[in-house]
């Protein structure tokens, strides 16, 4: 029997996602990360652990349930939305002079000027530096004594305009959050998923990839119900331009793996 499926090559793959373990940053109040072992090789002679973590731990994807009552739920996204291309925008120096930093229009303006229009469909992803925090994690979620977070993210006006202007598929920072830190109604969350959108957090090695010329593949739990799930999201590009991928579905001729490699290239073959 013959099995659908899609061409496109990539020269370049580079993870997006932190590595899990018990000692990653985890936002105030959220369930911490545990492994337990259930079976061993002295006991069972195999080796078996158990793990919990919450739907918005580790680099994760967001949902529409996260904020909205009646919202879409995390086993509802469908695969084709979670393939996506993605530009990077940069505000490192903004960041590390201002931790509270809230990205403008000015600055999507600026991008543009040196890249071109945001292109319908992408999702803009935020560099802000704090990817190299990670490992330490009250610098990561740097909160204060009062308990407040500081932590740069988009500002409302800017993820309107993106949405409404550009019309972007979602959003995306290696921060704790998209939201700038101090905003504890997450109003760009809650703008950006008031549709089954992309919102993506605790990214990491977004300084690795192009601003512009990326595909995200973005793998999830089906969680049913699912506010969110931890997220494997890997960013495969070409040498130049938005990954050639045609989507449209063909029919493959044989029951092989459509994946084949070729050097570093790899393609999905009909």
């Amino acid at each position: 029997m013959s099995k659908p499926g899609f061409d496109f090559t990539f020269a370049h793959v580079v993870e997006l996602s932190h590595p899990i373990h018990e000692g990653i940053p985890c936002w105030p109040g959220d369930p911490r990360v545990e492994f337990a072992v259930v079976a061993s090789f002295a006991r069972e002679g195999y080796r078996l652990r158990r793990f919990s973590l919450g739907e918005h731990t580790a680099t994760h994807l967001h949902a529409p349930a996260a904020f909205h009552p009646e919202g879409a739920t995390i086993d509802t996204y469908p695969a084709s939305s979670l393939v996506v291309p993605a530009v990077v925008v940069d505000v490192r120096p903004r960041a590390a002079a201002e931790p509270d930093y809230a990205v403008t229009l000015g600055d999507l303006e600026a991008w543009e000027s040196s890249h071109g229009q945001f292109p319908a469909g992408v999702v803009v992803l935020l560099l802000t530096g704090w990817q190299d925090r990670w490992d330490d994690p009250p610098a990561f979620l740097n909160q204060d004594a009062a308990g407040r977070l500081h932590f740069p993210g988009f500002g409302l006006e800017a993820a309107r305009w993106l949405l409404t202007e550009r019309r972007v598929a979602g959003l995306g920072t290696d921060a704790p959050g998209i939201d700038p830190g101090l905003d504890t109604a997450f109003s760009v969350n809650r703008l950006v998923l008031e549709k089954p959108r992309i919102v993506l957090e605790n990214l990491t090695n977004l300084d690795r990839i192009p601003a512009t010329g990326a595909t995200l593949i973005i793998g999830i739990l089906r969680l049913v119900g699912g506010s969110g799930s931890p997220a494997c999201v890997f960013a495969v590009f070409d040498k130049g331009g938005f990954l050639r991928c045609p989507l449209r579905w063909r029919k493959f001729a044989s029951k092989r793996s459509p994946i084949s490699s070729k050097r570093n290239a790899t393609s999905c073959r009909g």
